[in-house]
């Protein structure tokens, strides 16, 4: 977790596009409920579906604009291979 305000990395221009997306459809959400517009409608007429946005808003109101940076769900080892399960190759 990190702390509002903290220094963001962006991995590549899609990572800022999704950073950039996810910050306008969460802001576009919170402006229209406010105005009185349900949270499923709201988040209708951005595109999200409602458990999407209610992940990404409780993130950015934990952690700020760094709370919808995507993240990386893979830890970048490949998964090991049962001796068994292999195929001989060739």
């Amino acid at each position: 977790m990190s702390a509002p305000g903290f220094p963001i990395t962006i991995r590549s221009p899609e990572h800022l596009q999704k950073l950039s997306d996810r910050y306008a459809a969460v802001t576009e959400v919170m402006k229209q409920e406010a105005a009185g517009k349900s949270w499923r409608s709201a988040c209708c007429a951005v595109g999200v579906p409602a458990m999407t946005m209610y992940r990404w808003l409780r993130s950015y109101q934990r952690d700020g604009i760094a709370g919808l940076v995507p993240q990386t769900h893979r830890s970048g080892r490949k998964p090991r291979r049962s001796p068994d399960l292999m195929v001989p190759q060739p």
